[in-house]
């Protein structure tokens, strides 16, 4: 019997489409058929770092594939400097400025630029942008007189904040900046102009001073107050900061915002005195994020006189109980400067420095403190023969020792054996770490030289650039008359990115990292950095981050992985990607690519804490946390990449 009220089967059919689509996350995938119309020439032009085809393909028709175009010029050699001035001034765009700004001007040139920025005849925020990384004396001057105009700019406030970190100006132009960024309605105006004082000491207030009351008092008037500013103000104006900054923020608020309970536990080396009693003592020591306690610990030891009762508190409610590796060495060591007893840690020191390799270099600081020299070099040499992360780590307790040491000629000769027993092993992570005390004429004679030159060899032959290189400079230091290198090694090829895989991931990848401290999930952005996003898709398809560790964290600063080659930070794939240089600036959450120089990027990444304009341009910026920011805050060194995928929205 037929029930009617039952849908047709082709009803049927497109309620449950419906129902399925109304459900998927998200907005649908949407695919741009410039990846694979477009983006390849472009990219050949890149790839070739071909000046005269960049700039012709700077007139596209696509305002995107243009401003792509422009800021690959910012890092592209010149064939004819002027020739691209003369074209930016033409062009006129925001883009085109900002790819000039990377490039060296001639004082004629600035002297123009200066010109027409007093007369208004080209775009203000481009301007700024130039002088920024190439203005002096004379820009920070312009800037100053005029600071009514860019202090409703935060792109020229931020250039007039960086010009600051370097050129010092008198006490009235402080006072100007101080009212026109506390005034500024724009959040990012105001962080600009104080990111001078943050930055550098150069022109902060001096403590207690009238400047420094005013612009508390200042501070202290503003009717909205934000946490970034709150975080700047501690450093710039120090403790007094810190003391309102704790009134106004209860401990729950201080558990969330991490970055500004790590500032003010950065402050407590500037107290008058350091006991029990003290506020900020008390709040932050017990702080649910180990980055606060320790960056407390580290500034304990800066100050240098915390009271008995203090340190009778951290022995028994920190050092004692605490499984937390790096927050145990650190109380440890504030313990040792005031002559602790080593006898009722040491079973702890060792296991946790068993199951810390990447803390390696933290723990033989103690060891150095605790054991006898013969013992202690003992230990570095077992982690010279152990290699990759540890090896690396001892190569730089070795070299503190070498360099620290009162009579280096007592131990010249074990440390010399020591040495050349790791140039034989060959393990390319203690030898990268070993080139101070190679180039040392005390510790590497002539008699050396075969060793070290077969080992330059091998890498040679193994394709090993950087570990050749590294040992090729020593070889010319110190035998040049000896030494001829063999052919170099060409620098890695670039990778040409999969434009079809870019077209098939749409306008909304996200990149999902499952760490022990949770997920953190990265928007990416293919649009500004083609190059990279695939390589990222391509390595985590690959499943090249999975259980790779987090080898560097930089509190306040920034969480940097994905070294799957070598683990020890140095490693990488067996290609490079171009430098990919953003608009956006590094605010807190962007997610960027580890570099050591133009075009040198490869697979490591990096999750910024908190803005550091100073890293804009020089850094790919690939992506920004889209969910997981608490997680990051909670990375520290030695973490891991559990498993690493890509979700298509």
């Amino acid at each position: 019997m037929k029930n009617n009220n039952i849908p047709s089967t082709p009803l049927l059919i497109g309620i449950l489409l419906f129902l399925i689509a109304g459900c998927a996350p998200g907005e649908p995938r949407e695919r741009d058929n410039r990846f694979i119309d477009d983006y390849p020439e472009v990219g050949a032009a890149v790839e070739q770092r071909d000046f005269q085809s960049l700039l012709e393909l700077s007139s596209h028709s696509d305002s995107d594939l243009a401003e792509y175009v422009w800021r690959s010029l910012a890092k592209t050699e010149l064939d004819n400097s002027g020739e691209l001035f003369d074209a930016v001034v033409q062009d006129g765009s925001y883009p085109a400025w900002y790819a000039l700004s990377f490039h060296d001007l001639i004082d004629e040139d600035l002297q123009t630029l200066r010109e027409m920025f007093r007369t208004g005849e080209a775009d203000q925020s481009g301007l700024c942008t130039v002088f920024r990384r190439q203005g002096g004396g004379e820009e920070l001057q312009l800037l100053l007189d005029e600071i009514e105009i860019p202090g409703g700019n935060s792109i020229c406030a931020t250039s007039a904040g960086f010009l600051m970190t370097r050129i010092e100006i008198g006490d009235e132009d402080r006072r100007t900046v101080f009212r026109v960024a506390f005034e500024a309605e724009e959040k990012d105006t105001r962080k600009g102009l104080l990111y001078g004082f943050f930055r550098s000491g150069l022109n902060r207030p001096e403590p207690g001073s009238d400047l420094a009351g005013e612009l508390l008092d200042l501070w202290n008037g503003m009717d909205l107050h934000d946490t970034e500013t709150d975080r700047m103000m501690v450093r710039i104006a120090g403790v007094p900061a810190a003391e309102e900054v704790l009134s106004r923020y209860s401990d729950r608020e201080l558990r969330t915002e991490v970055q500004l309970a790590v500032e003010l536990a950065a402050s407590a080396q500037y107290l008058e005195r350091v006991d029990l009693e003290q506020e900020l003592i008390q709040r932050l020591l017990h702080h649910q994020n180990p980055h606060v306690q320790i960056r407390l610990l580290e500034a304990l030891r800066q100050h240098g006189n915390p009271s008995d009762e203090l340190l009778t508190q951290i022995r028994e409610e920190i050092a004692g109980p605490t499984r937390n590796h790096e927050l145990y060495f650190t109380s440890l060591e504030l313990l040792l400067d005031h002559q602790e007893e080593a006898g009722w840690y040491r079973r702890k020191l060792d296991l946790a420095t068993s199951q810390s390799p990447y803390l390696t270099e933290h723990s033989l600081r103690i060891y150095q403190r605790i054991e006898s020299e013969e013992d202690f070099l003992n230990r570095i040499e077992d982690h010279l023969e152990e290699g990759g992360v540890r090896g690396l780590h001892a190569t730089r307790a070795l070299t503190t020792l070498w360099m620290e040491h009162e009579e280096p000629d007592q131990v010249r000769d074990r440390i010399h054996t020591i040495i050349m027993n790791s140039i034989e092993r060959g393990d390319r992570s203690v030898i990268s770490g070993l080139n101070s005390l190679l180039i040392d004429d005390k510790l590497v004679g002539d008699d050396d030289y075969e060793l070290l030159y077969n080992r330059y060899s091998d890498f040679q032959e193994r394709g090993e650039r950087e570990n050749s290189m590294n040992l090729e400079q020593v070889l010319e230091d110190r035998f040049p008359d000896r030494f001829e290198p063999v052919a170099e090694i060409g620098e890695k090829p670039f990778r040409t990115p999969d434009w079809d895989r870019l077209y098939e991931m749409g306008s909304r990848p996200y990149w999902i990292l499952e760490t022990n401290r949770g997920t953190v999930e990265v928007r990416l952005d293919p649009y500004s950095a083609p190059f990279t996003v695939s390589s990222i898709d391509s390595l985590t398809r690959a499943g090249a981050y999975d259980g790779v560790a987090f080898h560097r964290v930089v509190r306040n600063f920034v969480v940097q992985g994905g070294d799957f080659d070598r683990r020890d930070g140095f490693g990488g794939p067996d290609y490079r990607l171009p430098t990919e240089p953003s608009f956006n600036s590094y605010e807190r959450g962007a997610v960027g690519v580890a570099s050591s120089g133009t075009d040198t990027e490869g697979a490591q990444f990096f999750f910024m804490h908190q803005w550091a304009p100073h890293l804009d341009g020089d850094y790919t910026l690939f992506g920004d946390v889209s969910r997981g920011m608490d997680v990051v805050d909670r990375i520290q060194v030695g973490d891991v990449v559990e498993r690493a995928r890509m979700s298509l929205r």
